[in-house]
């Protein structure tokens, strides 16, 4: 079967394989039960649609790029954000295994590469989380597969082609910071390269980047603290923080983080790809890998496994920049890993079999979460229950909403209170020394005086009860004592949730 630079599989093209995965991920999407995680980013995408900052306007804990690509789905969707973000992410998604198979099949010159590679994205069990919830995972992840297309897919590499990926690589940065780390490293070689040669595409790959990291360096030198706060220090002294109030701070050692690290890994085909890629990254077919401008898939692949092991406690998003060298490099040492495997065929059943059972492992995983969750925490259930609570909100004369679950209150029509965009994670970390600052952390769990000053006309609890347990009632507990202190009146929503409507 001959190779297909044009990104066609036997006389056919890669979009049915890539329609089949998108399918696929929206009926994920739209079942995969909600994550914490997901209300903070979707609430500073809808926060930036209705006209404020990050960092200055309200509190965000990452690059900032995220939610101003996502703001503009709160026009087309009013009402319906959440559901957008996560079919957007799903696109996404789609979109990079479209990109990194058109690269395999340049890189191995095999057509069968692209819908292997497409059919490998999504068994990855991290990708499939990350196509299905409305985080900030599968945007940059899908701007790295860009980057890398334009470096892999395409020789020689012309000086715009290198600008669009450096720009690409910058981009992915400015939207998640864990990418830094392989945009560095891709810097780093071509500068070390441009010693001897292709100086003019070194030169635009870098001032791609200079662009890329704009969105970054603008709000780095116009809100420097809250940046800083917010994009690097609150990711390790809130991290820690949190597990000393909760009790867990064995989650924070590099063993606990090993067997979850692991653990993770074994959910698809992720862990038996690295194995492969180290098996043949002594022979002599490795010598032979493309390295555009000095760059390198295997220095690349070591830097994104630091940007997935370093935060703590490992979570199977931290996985997905991983993803995109990974699979390019497997995609280019298949035929190494075959013949190392010939003459092995005990290993290679053994090996065939874990991968079988490592896919379906992760499918199962995924698609299980979506059918036994229950039918209040999906995600059209949560846009139902958001909009109820706009009409409750309307008839009662409209105002102010808060509540430690943004996803139920952004969608709803009311005025989402901006001190409460970081969802449960900067209220919980009322034990963190800079959260005596208030102008980091508007309100936790430890200054609740703070909503004294301007409280809000409705706040919704009830998502956050079970931590930590020296708070009685968790975080939620604490706003519900609070509400009744003030006179609030109480309307319960269901699924244990509470709608505290203010006195006139």
């Amino acid at each position: 079967m001959g190779s297909d630079p044009a990104g066609m599989t036997s006389g056919r093209p890669l979009w049915p394989w890539v329609a089949a995965a998108l399918v696929l991920l929206f009926a994920l999407a739209l079942i995969v039960p909600v994550d914490h995680d997901e209300g903070q980013y979707v609430a500073a995408a809808h926060l930036i649609a209705t006209g404020y900052l990050p960092y200055r306007d309200f509190s965000y804990l990452q690059t900032p790029l995220q939610p101003f690509l996502i703001a503009p789905l709160a026009w087309l969707a009013p009402g319906w954000l959440l559901v957008a973000a996560r079919l957007a992410n799903a696109l996404a998604v789609a979109l990079a295994a479209w990109l990194l198979a058109r690269t395999a099949v340049r890189l191995s010159k095999r057509a069968i590469a692209g819908p292997i590679v497409i059919i490998a994205v999504v068994a990855v069990d991290a990708m499939l989380f990350a196509a299905t919830v409305a985080r900030n995972d599968a945007v940059p992840m899908l701007l790295f597969a860009a980057a890398l297309e334009r470096l892999f897919a395409g020789q020689p590499i012309s000086p715009r082609r290198a600008a669009l990926a450096g720009l690409f690589l910058a981009l992915a940065a400015s939207t998640k910071v864990s990418y830094a780390l392989p945009a560095a490293a891709a810097a780093a070689m071509a500068l070390w390269h441009a010693r001897r040669a292709d100086r003019p595409q070194v030169a635009g790959l870098i001032a791609g980047m200079a662009v890329g990291a704009l969105p970054t360096l603008l709000f780095l030198v116009w809100q420097t603290k809250p940046f800083l706060f917010g994009a690097y220090h609150y990711s390790i002294d809130a991290v820690t923080a949190w597990q000393t109030l909760i009790g867990t701070t064995e989650r924070l050692g590099w063993g606990f983080r090993a067997r979850r690290l692991a653990g993770l890994l074994v959910l698809g085909p992720a862990l038996l790809m690295l194995v492969a890629v180290a098996i043949t990254q002594s022979r002599k077919r490795a010598l032979g890998e493309p390295r555009p401008l000095g760059i390198s898939l295997g220095v690349l692949l070591i830097a994104s496994l630091l940007a997935a092991i370093l935060p703590t406690p490992v979570y199977r998003q931290y996985l997905v920049p991983l993803v995109p060298p990974l699979i390019l490099l497997a995609a280019l040492r298949a035929e190494a890993v075959i013949a190392w495997l010939r003459p092995r065929t005990a290993f290679a059943a053994f090996a065939a079999l874990l991968l079988a059972g490592s896919i379906v492992a992760g499918f199962v995983r995924s698609v299980n979460s979506g059918i036994r969750a229950p039918a209040a925490e999906r995600p059209l259930a949560i846009e139902r229950q958001a909009h109820r609570i706009g009409r409750l909100g309307a008839q009662a004369g409209g105002g102010i909403v808060a509540g430690l679950d943004p996803l139920l209150l952004i969608d709803s029509g009311l005025t989402f209170d901006p001190r409460f965009a970081a969802g449960p994670f900067l209220f919980r970390a009322g034990n963190l020394a800079a959260c005596a600052d208030a102008a980091l952390c508007p309100v936790t769990f430890a200054h609740l005086d703070r909503l004294d000053q301007a409280p809000p006309r409705f706040l919704v609890t009830g998502s956050e009860r079970k931590l930590p347990p020296g708070i009685p009632g968790g975080l939620d507990g604490a706003l519900d004592r609070w509400a009744l202190h003030k006179g609030y009146a109480a309307t319960p929503l269901g699924a244990g949730r509470i709608l505290w409507t203010a006195p006139r």
